[in-house]
């Protein structure tokens, strides 16, 4: 777990002497700090226990960080929430990560988890797109399960890893698989934090939260990123790692 670890290492030191406002579990985590930042999360509902036993979430920043760490997907989707709210702010850029890459025929593309606009947006540029995912996804029969990433991810030109890879631990394993390619670590979920991604070439595409009422409202309602994007209550924004930084930009 280095990039959990990692980030919950620099986030701690972000966090202290604050504390959690208000949060609410839903399809996404959302925790508002008291000074006003806010982050979201994706909660994995399928690893839930239904008789998981109820706990307190902390209302101290710092201790809500240190859930990341958790395999529990409530308490880590907290964390990475947490997390999410102590965000870098220098180098972010108004743009979703994908309009950034220069994509060519016959580029080598995969992705980790199913993001349905980029599927889209990808099958029209001539790449050959292989996309892994945990279940079958109806309306594609050409996903494949999420453990033939073993063999098919090596020698990918681009490599796309939804942020949910932080929440489930796998983000370690996905970039040592991905080694060589630029990788994209994309949507809501993504904790835009480089020095937690040392040596990566790519961008960090996440989200901030740009209407921190109705966030909250549509995630004690249960809606998610698409409704959360579409009502403009989460905007996208990227931050490219560039040369100087503890990453490497290679996009365009």
């Amino acid at each position: 777990m280095h990039v959990v670890r990692a980030l919950v290492d620099i986030a701690s030191s972000r966090a202290r002497g604050l504390r959690v406002r208000r949060a609410a579990i839903g399809s996404y985590a959302y925790v508002e700090l008291e000074d006003g930042r806010a982050g979201v999360a994706f909660v994995d509902w399928d690893w839930v226990n239904p008789f998981r036993r109820y706990r307190d979430l902390p209302e101290e920043a710092e201790e809500a960080v240190r859930l990341a760490l958790s395999y529990d997907p409530i308490e880590a989707a907290y964390g990475v929430a947490t997390i999410n709210a102590l965000h870098d702010t220098e180098g972010i850029v108004e743009a979703d990560p994908l309009d950034l890459v220069e994509l060519r025929p016959g580029m080598r593309v995969s992705m980790v988890g199913y993001i349905r606009g980029y599927v889209r947006r990808l099958s029209n540029k001539g790449v050959e797109l292989r996309v892994f995912e945990l279940r079958p996804v109806e309306e594609d029969s050409s996903v494949l399960p999420w453990y033939a990433e073993e063999e098919l991810l090596p020698g990918s030109n681009l490599v796309i890893v939804t942020g949910v890879a932080v929440v489930n631990k796998t983000i370690d394993r996905l970039l040592e698989l991905a080694r060589g390619a630029q990788v994209i670590v994309s949507g809501p979920t993504t904790p835009m934090i480089a020095a937690a991604f040392p040596g990566l070439r790519g961008a960090l595409g996440g989200s901030v939260v740009s209407d921190r009422e109705k966030a909250y409202k549509m995630i004690t309602m249960g809606y998610g990123a698409d409704a959360l994007l579409h009502e403009k209550v989460l905007h996208k924004v990227t931050l490219p790692l560039s040369e100087g930084s503890p990453g490497t930009r290679d996009l365009g």
